[in-house]
């Protein structure tokens, strides 16, 4: 049995190919891909209805007569008159706190290194955001290409610093939200988006004019101006801003914007006058609200108490915060190890999601759909498992959730669980190999 039903997954029986059940707790939570895969090793599977974890009762509502925000803003004419004033934006572009002043329209760039149209570097269903996102169907993510912050330990390089990708049109990227919709995404996710919300105003409207219906997500670093905040209400439903500093010092040495604190602060509280705090369906699947991430840096440079202090104070208690634990150097950082030395290692000790797993959702070895990772939280403080069905073949192996607590012997089962698992893809035929990202790849999958 999972802990995991934050993810909307479903409830499921298991039946042996002998007709035995499974253990003492026949019923698990898991997604509708690995119901799939239990079916592929000769299970009987029984779908059961969806429970919502107590701890999100409290912020949650039917979803089945959810209506997205910028329906009434595109029927009333409103959303037309943001697109038309967004572009006109571009002609002397201050889109962002940098105030460039370039023509975007007339393709000139500056710090973002984008033009009249956005870039985009991958659009796919995304299972390694926040369960209240990706719940049991995926996320449906657009990876916008560039940024207008400089982080020099940016795990997403390839994407914001060299700017990888495809220029598209908006009529383009409406396309791509029509189709995420028909796979059966719960959400439309622009990451990174700050730089081009005129362009996503433009495809949102493209896009609502042929039938999307999906809550949209602006998945943001926080370095967003007050005007894209005024485009975007009646828009935008869940908010998902970082808050990475709370000091100028810093954020000018790693991120090269001395502002970033102040502007970030402005944005998020601008969010959350206009979405409040974060609201889910009967699935855990958010609907509507703020959602903030912190990721914790190595020397505490990243001021974890002063950001939450903020929160708490000045936004809300009720404040769904995923504070990250899986900071590692990159970018910037491995090339210049002397002149970021306090960087240039992983965070000591471990940190805690309050409400959801522990995964950033902007490193490149997430874009490909779902992940098995070797520490995947599953479940909020619970460990992973490995379990063989009675009669099944050597290579069947699934991972699973533990609902038990953490601790030394919950690490020894993980490293057990691992151990396990490798060896159940070798002896399957296929090569297990460890990437770049931490995590244990078979190389007959596309899983990792």
């Amino acid at each position: 049995r999972t802990a995991a039903s934050t993810s909307g997954g479903l409830g499921i029986v298991l039946s042996c190919p002998t007709g035995a059940r499974i253990g003492a707790q026949p019923t698990l939570h898991c997604s509708e891909e690995a119901a799939r895969g239990w079916v592929r090793l000769g299970y009987e599977v029984t779908p059961q209805a969806p429970s919502l974890p107590a701890s999100l009762a409290p912020f949650a509502r039917p979803g089945d007569g959810f209506v997205p925000a910028y329906v009434e803003t595109y029927e009333t004419g409103e959303l037309r008159r943001k697109v038309d004033e967004a572009l006109e934006a571009l002609s002397s572009c201050r889109v962002c706190p940098r105030d460039c002043d370039v023509d975007r329209l007339a393709d000139q760039r500056a710090v973002c290194r984008t033009g009249r149209h956005a870039q985009v570097a991958s659009a796919t269903p995304h299972f390694g955001e926040e369960d209240v996102l990706r719940g049991s169907r995926g996320s449906g993510t657009i990876f916008f290409s560039y940024c207008n912050l400089r982080c020099v330990f940016c795990q997403n390089f390839d994407i914001s610093w060299q700017g990888n990708g495809t220029e598209l049109t908006a009529v383009e990227i409406a396309r791509i939200m029509l189709r995420l919709q028909a796979a059966g995404c719960h959400n439309i996710n622009f990451v990174t988006p700050e730089h081009v919300v005129p362009q996503v105003l433009e495809a949102v409207y493209e896009a609502v004019r042929r039938g999307l219906r999906l809550p949209l997500v602006y998945n943001t670093s926080g370095y967003d101006s007050l005007h894209s905040m005024e485009l975007l209400d009646g828009v935008v439903d869940v908010y998902m801003p970082d808050l990475k500093f709370a000091d100028t010092a810093t954020a000018r040495r790693l991120v090269l914007a001395p502002d970033y604190p102040e502007r970030a602060r402005a944005a998020i509280r601008a969010m959350h006058s206009q979405v409040g705090d974060l609201v889910c369906d009967e699935r855990g699947v958010a609907l509507r609200g703020l959602l903030v991430r912190h990721l914790v840096m190595p020397e505490g440079l990243a001021g974890t108490a002063e950001v939450m202090r903020f929160l708490a104070e000045e936004i809300s208690t009720d404040t769904y915060v995923n504070v990250m634990d899986q900071y590692g150097p990159a970018g910037k950082v491995l090339e210049l190890r002397d002149r970021y030395a306090d960087v240039a290692r992983r965070a000591s000790g471990g940190s805690t999601s309050a409400g959801g797993r522990s995964r950033c959702g902007r490193c490149s070895g997430c874009r490909s759909g779902p992940q098995l990772r070797k520490d995947r939280p599953l479940a909020s403080s619970g460990d992973a498992t490995v379990t063989r069905p009675s009669g099944g073949s050597p290579s069947a192996v699934s991972i699973l959730a533990d609902p038990r607590g953490g601790g030394s012997r919950a690490r020894a089962r993980r490293r057990a669980a691992v151990r396990s698992s490798r060896l159940g893809w070798r002896r399957s035929g296929a090569t297990p190999t460890r990437s770049r990202h931490g995590r244990w790849t078979c190389a007959s999958s596309s899983r990792q």
